[in-house]
């Protein structure tokens, strides 16, 4: 499932433009490693700028692998309460994809257009909680779940220091 089909209020009714703006502005070109940019990428979403959003700002033009790379947990901030907005680029992430847009900045980009019709504004919409079973607190189900949430996060932190 894409994130276009996740989160379809993250994209504008003028996307298609948008992703034809960021891509030209490059001439199809990713800006971290100049390959060929099949994908644009947002470093951070913004319900304020939704359907304005500027290129070599909020937008970047990526190939392929670069953009999996920008998904990376050490490049992406996962929001856990708003996965909607709250995603986003790491600062040290989005600076390293500044740095890389200079060489693009004295290209021509087709003016910043607004949306036809403004998005409806939408407060994000919690997910419920499936009501547990009376006593799941103390089953073998909750044991086995502690035990492998912990094993996980030692491992995650070994390979973080091993990788220091």
């Amino acid at each position: 499932m894409s994130k276009k089909q996740r989160f379809p209020e993250r994209y504008p009714p003028n996307w298609d433009d948008r992703r034809r703006i960021a891509l030209s502005a490059t001439s199809f070109r990713c800006v971290l490693c100049n390959a060929r940019a099949e994908e644009v990428h947002h470093a951070y979403y913004s319900q304020a700028r939704l359907g304005c959003e500027r290129v070599f700002d909020q937008l970047f033009p990526l190939c392929k692998l670069c953009h999996k790379i920008a998904h990376r947990r050490i490049n992406w901030i996962w929001d856990k309460i708003d996965p909607c907005w709250g995603n986003r680029n790491t600062e040290a992430f989005r600076q390293q994809l500044l740095q890389a847009s200079v060489r693009f900045q004295g290209a021509k980009i087709t003016p910043v257009l607004k949306p036809a019709t403004p998005a409806p504004v939408q407060m994000p919409v919690r997910p419920t909680s499936k009501p547990r079973r009376a006593g799941f607190f103390k089953s073998q189900e909750f044991a086995a779940l502690t035990i492998i949430t912990a094993y996980a996060g030692l491992l995650y932190w070994i390979v973080q220091i091993r990788h220091a």
